[in-house]
């Protein structure tokens, strides 16, 4: 009976709750994301570089695409942490190693790189390696996370960086930072990291329906406050936030 109930709220109540905290911090960086693309003008050569499946790729009609990927993983990796499921890559146009893409200095007007770094071993590569393909006043459109949960493993090597390693890495590899967004703040954070709660218990945890309900009940509790907490929280952005997104320049000769 018990159990029944439970069933119930979750149906009723909480499973739209948990799928939008869950799929928030994605809308929010990819109508970001879109919006940065939008602004390129028409005909400039745009590299995505570790394009995945090519999420972005439909918004850059108006620009000379080029798909780049390490193409290795596929949707389960190694079976640990969070793995995408339904993973098709894209027919990249290059495959090869993020920090070494066989393609001449000054080759691309724009690089786009969303949610890639904290799969790189060694990201400040990358960044030289960018750095090294964009012609001069060349645009970098950078995504990364701050603070993240492993997935796509074994493909991950960070759960992010804060603004102050983009601030000194980019300038000293020959980039202008022109804006810097952070998604979301602390209290945004905390309500992902309820959905996220969710999840991992019903993936790895043993629990009855006392415990469950008992979740449940001290969570909405916490959560009507953490709502209410996000509107007046902007500066807890300071402390942490969801994820950072970029665009910056290369100086010009």
């Amino acid at each position: 009976m018990l159990n029944n109930f439970y069933v119930y709220i979750i149906n009723k109540f909480w499973s739209g709750f948990f799928n939008h905290a869950a799929l928030d911090v994605l809308e929010k960086r990819k109508r970001w994301t879109i919006d940065a693309l939008m602004r390129i003008p028409s005909g400039k050569t745009i590299l995505d570089a570790g394009a995945g499946t090519g999420m972005f790729k439909s918004f850059c009609n108006h620009l000379k695409y080029i798909s780049q990927d390490l193409a290795e993983y596929d949707g389960s990796g190694d079976g640990l942490g969070f793995q995408s499921g339904n993973w098709v890559n894209l027919k990249h146009d290059i495959v090869s190693d993020i920090s070494s893409i066989p393609r001449p200095d000054n080759s691309f007007d724009v690089i786009l790189c969303t949610e890639v770094l904290e799969h790189v071993v060694e990201p400040v590569k990358a960044i030289v390696e960018f750095s090294r393909l964009l012609r001069s006043d060349g645009i970098l459109i950078l995504t990364v996370p701050f603070c993240c949960i492993a997935h796509q493993t074994p493909y991950f090597y960070s759960s992010g960086y804060s603004k102050y390693y983009y601030q000194s890495v980019l300038p000293d590899n020959g980039f202008d930072i022109i804006e810097l967004t952070s998604l979301g703040n602390y209290f945004d954070k905390f309500i992902e990291s309820f959905s996220l709660t969710y999840q991992e218990v019903k993936r790895s945890c043993k629990t009855n329906v006392i415990e469950r309900i008992l979740y449940l009940f001290f969570s909405s509790i916490l959560l009507i406050l953490l709502k209410k907490w996000v509107i007046k929280g902007d500066q807890s952005v300071d402390v942490l936030t969801q994820g950072i997104c970029i665009v910056a320049k290369k100086k010009g000769l």
